[in-house]
């Protein structure tokens, strides 16, 4: 069984992602926040992966830890973002820093899938 990893899935877009790659029979992880709701993700075949993108050294070692048991996704849709911010540097910090920070971490411990979405 092929995997994916849905970043962002808890969101509005994301949690409707999550859904169709469970009716194509994808192996799915979800990625979220320690914060994030679950309300939209009860299905019991959904695998839950937190991740920092914030902080690169904590989303190193959350994918390492992942890769070490369960080895790289073979895909990725990087759901992940925000839409509204106080302003165009914290708008630029999560959706283009983060983003990179992710990239580089995935290329750094060879995981990068065979597609990447954004």
């Amino acid at each position: 069984m092929e995997s994916i990893l849905i970043t962002g899935a808890s969101g509005f877009i994301g949690s409707f992602i999550v859904e169709e790659a469970l009716k194509r029979k994808f192996g799915v992880w979800a990625g979220i926040r320690s914060t994030s709701s679950k309300r939209y993700l009860k299905n019991r075949e959904i695998h839950f992966l937190e991740l920092d993108f914030a902080h690169p050294d904590e989303l190193r070692a959350q994918l390492s830890g992942h890769k070490g048991t369960y080895n790289k996704f073979d895909y990725i849709i990087h759901c992940a973002g925000v839409t509204k911010c106080p302003d165009k540097n914290s708008f630029d910090y999560v959706n283009y820093l983060q983003t990179k920070y992710f990239i580089d971490t995935l290329k750094e411990l060879d995981m990068v899938p065979k597609q990447f979405i954004y």
